[in-house]
């Protein structure tokens, strides 16, 4: 960009000719920019919130704050931030709502329904300032890294929801000499909920006339499990025989394999489904070691090889709805980690066209966990055999060590070629 009199011009690369210097740009747009002049006793910012997100550390705003109602958050290095409020570019500093909010942490709410709560607290002074005080809360994994605001997109798509209420009708938890402490509850936690990631963001609305400014406090983030198990160990804490029989619920039901076996269920998967749909369950150590280092908060990679069904035909959307993209979904969910999808599904394709792709557009992303999926476009020839067995053995050797897991679809007749690719896999002990 070139700085031209308080503007930035933006130019967009069209075209250059090879073996020349010369670009051909063409001007894309001109945008005014203005920096904020700080009052407070914060002067050099280690971060600034403006209505609710992150936007980094510098004080030059694009002109759209120049205009309506925001609120302005500066931070420093130490975590203290003050308040701004600005209005059509005037910013007036609220001295009143510096340090404003406190994340006192999630616990198991021990009144009927039991749940999982969010505890936060609000100075007096702000409480006494604003007229709104809420709570926003969402499953982690589906705000896909964006901030917790109320209206946004994220929030709306991310399964959440907000507990508002005006300030005389909030029921605080307790009131300390400069602090009242208020909470968001999440009730009826299924089983398949256990280790779901929650985050929860608390906020007050600030009325000034008929204008309304929000001022948000940190994400909190914690999983059912994770408070149960510190409820379950804490030795002052004295709990009712009703809220420990919930808590010891939690911790004994958050097995992975009672989670999934639960969410199962609320698809409408039954025992005998389950059963007959499983044909071997093999060595898991590998995927033993891919569940571990989801629980241990670490982000993971999916990948998937086959046909048209693992691209994901007649799914829509289609990166949502085929079955890597509904996986992905409840591994996120599930563990409150990043899932990346590697999706190297190529419909009207064997393991003869697999076996030559599989390095660059699948193994070269170091997936921890692989499907392998060719039982319908597949019939046993020796040529088949080899090149199936041959993308097994290159999944299995790859240097990260990935899991795999062997995926039998049927035609509409019921046919496919898995007891070839059966044969194969029990060689390998593969699930």
């Amino acid at each position: 960009t070139n700085e031209m009199n308080g503007q930035y011009v933006g130019f967009e690369f069209v075209s250059a000719a090879l073996g020349s210097t010369t670009l051909t740009l063409t001007e894309l747009a001109v945008y005014s920019v203005f920096e904020m002049e700080l009052t407070g006793t914060i002067t050099t910012p280690e971060k600034i919130v403006i209505d609710g997100k992150n936007s980094g550390n510098s004080l030059e705003f694009p002109s759209s704050v120049l205009s309506g109602v925001h609120t302005v958050v500066v931070y420093d290095n130490a975590g203290n931030n003050e308040v701004y409020f600005a209005k059509d570019g005037v910013f007036t500093l609220k001295n009143e709502l510096a340090n404003a909010f406190g994340a006192e942490g999630a616990q198991i709410r021990t009144e009927d329904p039991l749940g999982l709560r969010f505890v936060s607290s609000v100075t007096l002074a702000a409480k006494n300032a604003a007229y709104k005080i809420g709570t926003v809360a969402a499953k982690s994994a589906a705000l896909a890294g964006n901030e917790l605001v109320l209206g946004s997109k994220a929030y709306k798509t991310a399964d959440a929801l907000a507990y508002e209420k005006d300030v005389p009708e909030i029921k605080y938890a307790a009131d300390s000499a400069d602090k009242a402490y208020f909470s968001i509850a999440l009730y009826n936690l299924g089983q398949h909920k256990y280790l779901t990631r929650y985050a929860a963001r608390p906020y007050i609305i600030v009325k000034e006339g008929d204008d309304e400014y929000v001022i948000y406090g940190a994400t909190a983030e914690a999983r059912p499990v994770d408070i149960a198990t510190e409820a379950k160990n804490d030795t002052n804490a004295n709990y009712s025989e009703a809220v420990m029989e919930y808590v010891n619920g939690i911790v004994d039901g958050a097995d992975i394999t009672a989670v999934s076996d639960a969410y199962a269920k609320t698809i409408g998967l039954t025992d005998e489904l389950l059963a007959a749909a499983v044909k071997a369950t093999g060595n898991q150590a590998r995927l033993k070691a891919v569940i571990e280092k989801a629980q241990r908060g670490e982000d993971i990679v999916l990948g998937t090889l086959g046909g048209s069904i693992t691209q994901g035909y007649s799914a829509n959307p289609r990166d949502e709805k085929c079955y890597s993209g509904l996986l992905r979904e409840w591994l996120q969910n599930t563990f409150g980690v990043k899932v990346t999808l590697v999706n190297a599904g190529i419909g009207s394709t064997t393991s003869v066209i697999g076996v030559h792709r599989i390095v660059a557009d699948l193994l070269s992303k170091n997936p921890d966990l692989v499907i392998l999926e060719y039982a319908v476009n597949e019939t046993e020839t020796d040529r088949t055999n080899a090149t199936y067995e041959a993308c097994v053995r290159r999944i299995l050797s790859h240097e990260n060590a990935p899991a795999l897991m062997l995926l039998f679809t049927v035609k509409q007749d019921g046919s496919n070629n898995q007891e070839a690719q059966m044969l194969i896999g029990n060689n390998y002990q593969l699930p």
